[in-house]
């Protein structure tokens, strides 16, 4: 995502550059590919995978 967040800043300040509109689509299609590929997609408002438990040890 920060290569496709970098790259979409890049093609901003460009004017439009084809080359970097080219590149941006391909990562584009990367992270919807790497976020399809997710096993478990947490929730904001999940309480129970951002409790801290503390273990007597």
């Amino acid at each position: 995502m920060q290569i496709e967040r970098g790259t979409t800043a890049l093609y901003v300040s460009s004017n439009g550059d084809t080359y970097v509109r080219t590149r941006l689509l391909n990562f584009y299609l990367d992270t919807d590919t790497a976020v399809g590929g997710l096993s478990i997609w947490v929730s904001i408002d999940s309480n129970a995978f951002f409790q801290v438990v503390y273990h007597d040890i």
